[in-house]
């Protein structure tokens, strides 16, 4: 018989792909503040945990306060600088569907036998940042356009522009199979209950980000990058990138990802996981010589369209920002 953890693994990716969530899974793992609570009232300006406190969201008669553009950016970025904003709010929301998520089986008065399969589920069952990898991971694209990448974080030393995955430990086995059958449905519930504080901002954001895409997508394509984009082709190949790698930003990454792919699981190989970031870094160090030019003059270009775009979508854009607020503040509460 399949182990239970199996099957609700595939049921939990079912669960989040037709969510709040969906769209948004990365195969990444950021980890969680060691004191989440504190990280949370920082950069939400929540009133305390627990408290039901809202955030501090300010009139749309002024400008959307930093949650709210994180937000906003977290589907529509531009540049490097944008990313960062929208991978920082995409990561609270990750670690307040986490808490939420918590919250919500600490109701089930699970006992302390149950305690390391719950701890499991939560580190590895389906987790909203997604799953376990090395450290130096600087490529993270919550938006999902296309090329997008921060040079500035790219350049620090020991940076990488494609995850390393190291896999997750052996499931526990210390419970009879019903337990454990017992507690992944509930959590897979509980998960669900807590990505729902996000479900109207991401159906949003995301009819959003398929325009926006398709406009960035053009922009890529367009004579204006030509000459740039064939000098990134001719640095990268000169360097040992294959000319199917070479041809775009895009083109290099999905190559890049495929050449670190563990061929084997690599929980615990140690020597195969170093050979990996090794070998991540010195092709994130090529990426960032020969694209600093090409990814410069593009998000220029992107953030001038970016401006006509917010323009056309006025109001959409507004209501994603109130829903950005209204999650948060929906989540805050659960948690």
């Amino acid at each position: 018989m399949q182990d239970v953890t199996d099957t609700a693994s595939a049921v939990a990716r079912g669960v989040l792909s037709s969510s709040a969530l969906a769209g948004r899974g990365h195969a990444w793992r950021a980890p969680l503040p060691a004191i989440i609570c504190s990280l949370l009232a920082t950069v939400l300006a929540l009133g305390g945990c627990g408290s039901g406190a809202a955030p501090d969201a300010q009139s749309h008669a002024g400008k959307p306060t930093p949650l709210e553009r994180g937000a906003v950016y977290s589907f529509l970025a531009a540049s490097g600088a944008q990313l960062a904003q929208g991978n920082a709010f995409y990561l609270q929301e990750a670690q307040l569907i986490d808490l939420g998520t918590a919250q919500c089986m600490k109701a089930h008065l699970f006992s302390a036998a149950d305690e390391t399969f719950i701890r499991y589920d939560e580190e590895y069952l389906n987790p909203p940042q997604g799953s376990p990898v090395a450290p130096g991971f600087e490529g993270m694209d919550s938006s999902a356009v296309p090329g997008l990448v921060s040079m500035e974080l790219l350049s620090r030393k020991g940076s990488m522009l494609t995850p390393v995955p190291i896999g997750a430990p052996p499931r526990p086995y210390n419970l009879p199979y019903s337990t454990r059958f017992m507690i992944n449905t509930d959590f897979i519930r509980c998960q669900r209950q807590a990505a729902r504080s996000f479900a109207l901002l991401n159906i949003g954001g995301g009819s959003l980000n398929a325009l926006w895409v398709r406009d960035v997508s053009a922009i890529q394509a367009s004579r204006a990058l030509r000459a740039a984009t064939a000098r990134f082709g001719t640095c990268a190949r000169g360097r040992g990138v294959p000319p199917s790698a070479s041809s775009s930003p895009s083109l290099f990454e999905r190559w890049l990802e495929l050449l670190v792919r563990p061929a084997v699981y690599p929980y615990g190989r140690t020597a195969l996981i170093r050979s990996l970031v090794a070998r991540d870094r010195h092709w994130t160090e090529v990426f960032v010589t020969c694209a600093g030019s090409l990814e410069s003059r593009t998000q220029r270009l992107q953030l001038h369209a970016q401006k006509a775009f917010f323009q056309s979508h006025y109001q959409r854009i507004q209501s994603l920002e109130l829903d950005a607020a209204q999650s948060i503040r929906s989540a805050s509460v659960a948690s």
